[in-house]
């Protein structure tokens, strides 16, 4: 046997147990040469199911489903084949140190990136091979500020007073940063310009630009 009961009865006064639920104690057995670094005790509890839970199926060709319909007498693609009674849950019961490490490995090697890297053969023919390596968070930020930005030209005052009428059609209140992130104008030409057709809003609207009266209709009919 690869694992065993210790408990010849069911305990169901194990701390954090619902009411009406049934728990064991399941040890795993030595002679199964398990590895040193997992847990070798879980507690099993069975439970009954949440709510009201079917097991449904479904034909996977045509044939099938025309052999269910004579089966059963109906034409519905989806068969009730039971109710779910009870629910079987388990979990380690103690974390070992050994078993701590190992989820952590796992976790880091799941976190790895493949990384490109072209390598040189003698005759001159080029390969690419893939290294996988951890790529942290501070490395990923360091990484994105050292790309360099792409230089959007200068819209004309014009184009740049279409743009802004077409994102206010769109809603009706805008944070100057996100209209520069939109249009990739620099933050005092872009500003010269909202100054020209837009107000400060108040209210709800504190902080952002709303257009001006005269040019709400003109914007509405963009």
């Amino acid at each position: 046997a690869v694992a065993s009961s210790s408990d010849s009865q069911p305990q169901q006064t194990r701390p954090g147990v619902a009411p009406g639920s049934t728990s064991y104690t399941l040890r795993l057995a030595d002679e199964a040469a398990y590895p040193p670094d997992i847990p070798r005790e879980f507690a099993v509890t069975v439970a009954p199911a949440p709510g009201a839970m079917y097991v449904l199926s479904q034909p996977k060709s045509g044939k099938e489903k025309e052999q269910d319909s004579k089966r059963d007498g109906r034409s519905s693609s989806v068969v009730v084949e039971g109710k779910v009674e009870l629910k079987g849950e388990v979990s380690a019961a103690s974390l070992s140190k050994e078993y701590k490490e190992l989820m952590t490995k796992r976790r880091e090697q799941a976190e790895k990136r493949p990384e490109v890297q072209p390598l040189q053969k003698g005759g001159g023919q080029q390969m690419t091979t893939l290294k996988r390596r951890t790529v942290t968070k501070g490395e990923a930020r360091e990484s994105q500020l050292k790309q360099p930005k792409v230089e959007v030209p200068q819209m004309s005052r014009e184009k740049l007073q279409d743009v802004i009428f077409e994102k206010f059609s769109q809603q009706k209140a805008w944070h100057r940063k996100d209209l520069m992130d939109l249009t990739g104008q620099k933050q005092k030409y872009l500003t010269e310009v909202l100054e020209q057709v837009c107000e400060r809003g108040l209210g709800k609207y504190k902080g952002q630009y709303v257009l001006r009266s005269e040019y709400r209709n003109q914007s509405a009919g963009r």
